[in-house]
């Protein structure tokens, strides 16, 4: 007996679910969304029904549901023919936090093929599940930048210094940009050499995206050994890249950077000025109290506000 033959359901909403009008059928669905888990085989029965917007209500309504049939037919339904129902069985499925649900996602990842493999790791990431640490490592040389992009995601909450060279090779030598950036962040947790090799070199980057990432990324690691590379990037000629290198410099607090950071503070972008500000009042250097003075009468209110409290810090 399945759970349609249960008593208690609605016999109308269960023959208008099986109706030959596609509308009817796709009401019915949206009625039984408040009861999803007493009618949940009507979910799963439904995500093979031919008519597609029929499946995209299935596809919600199987959403919480972990159950194997339930995941299996959202699953299934990654390699729907319409690109509204593989959304959303994707949505669904990166929605349950249930760690029971991951050996399942494991299962389905080797024998799913295209953007199906990138909702399945989507799903798999906030789990960390150590078994899903080798099928993620082979997905990060699918044709797919997204999958790719999706299985450093599962590398970067799992922590496992083994992923470090797999991911310090994504970042400095796959063809996709983002994959590049996403590798650069999920290596901070990583204290292995060719991690933070990996991600000074991303400061030279082609991508001004990524190159920010770097210096974000060194600045959270205090990572002394970027010091040269981010004086460098002081230059770099998007002013968001050198934002994050001036935060950075200030987290590592080397006081060799103090010259370079002066000179980074003639920049018409007020946010920055404030930064070098901020990065300056960690290094106690005869520079960073010259500038104060003359940033003391900055026409930016917040490079004002950050001069007042750097030199409180300082009595």
């Amino acid at each position: 007996m399945t759970l349609l033959d249960q008593p208690g359901l609605d016999p109308d909403l269960l023959a208008r679910a099986k109706a030959d009008d596609a509308g009817a059928r796709r009401v019915a669905l949206i009625q039984a969304y408040d009861d999803a888990e007493r009618y949940r085989d009507l979910f799963v029965a439904a995500a093979r029904d031919p008519d597609a917007g029929v499946r995209l209500e299935a596809a919600r309504g199987l959403e919480g549901l972990t159950t194997e049939a339930a995941v299996g037919a959202l699953v299934a339904l990654l390699d729907d023919a319409d690109a509204d129902v593989c959304a959303t069985a994707a949505e669904a499925l990166s929605e349950i936090p249930v760690r029971d649900v991951g050996p399942m996602l494991v299962r389905h990842l080797s024998a799913a093929t295209g953007a199906a493999r990138g909702a399945l790791l989507a799903a798999l990431r906030e789990l960390r599940l150590p078994e899903a640490l080798e099928p993620a490592r082979a997905a990060l040389h699918d044709a797919l930048p997204d999958v790719r992009r999706e299985a450093i995601g599962v590398l970067g909450y799992l922590q496992d210094e083994s992923a470090a060279p797999d991911l310090a090779e994504r970042a400095t030598r796959d063809d996709s940009a983002v994959v590049r950036r996403t590798a650069v962040g999920a290596l901070a947790f990583s204290q292995a050499p060719q991690a933070r090799e990996a991600i000074i070199a991303a400061l030279n980057d082609g991508d001004w995206q990524t190159r920010e990432a770097a210096a974000e990324t060194v600045g959270r690691m205090r990572a002394r050994e970027a010091v040269t590379a981010l004086i460098a990037a002081l230059s770099d000629s998007f002013w968001q890249v050198r934002l994050k290198a001036t935060q950075a410099l200030g987290l590592i607090g080397d006081a060799g950077a103090a010259r370079a950071l002066v000179a980074a503070f003639d920049h018409p972008i007020g946010n920055l000025r404030r930064e070098v500000v901020n990065a300056l009042a960690t290094l106690q250097t005869p520079e960073a109290s010259a500038l104060f003075e003359k940033a003391a009468s900055d026409p930016d209110i917040d490079v004002r506000k950050a001069v007042a409290r750097a030199l409180a810090t300082r009595r």
